[in-house]
């Protein structure tokens, strides 16, 4: 097995403890794969995904302020990852990542409606 066919494995296990709702799993399954890459737009994705779970830890402790800190942080990195990076619509999702934050402004109970989405598609776009 190649590098990339294990990042993409890596990938492909962490998006789906995402969608599980196993959030901070999926962001250490992301994370070695990330700490060994070159700066890349696809880096930049793959840090942006990391945020956005860790967003979703913050929301299962209702920490509101944590959510928007780090969807503030993915959608920067989102800004430098290329419009689609492993099958992902990055435009899409960065809406989406601004769309919870400005919910999560409420400081009241997380609603689970506004989770931004890491859908399944193809597993590299260059």
């Amino acid at each position: 097995m190649n590098a990339a066919e294990t990042e993409d494995d890596h990938w492909r296990h962490g998006r789906d403890l995402y969608a599980a709702g196993e959030h901070w799993r999926a962001h250490e399954a992301w994370e070695a794969p990330w700490l060994r890459m070159a700066d890349s737009g696809e880096r930049s994705f793959l840090r942006a995904a990391i945020q956005v779970a860790a967003a979703m830890v913050k929301a299962e402790q209702g920490n509101m302020a944590g959510v928007r800190k780090n969807l503030g942080k993915a959608l920067a990195n989102l800004a430098q990852a290329p419009e689609r990076c492993r099958g992902i619509d990055t435009r899409a999702l960065a809406a989406a990542c601004d769309c919870c934050a400005r919910h999560a402004q409420s400081n009241g109970p997380f609603d689970w409606r506004f989770k931004p989405a890491l859908p399944d598609g193809s597993s590299r776009s260059r």
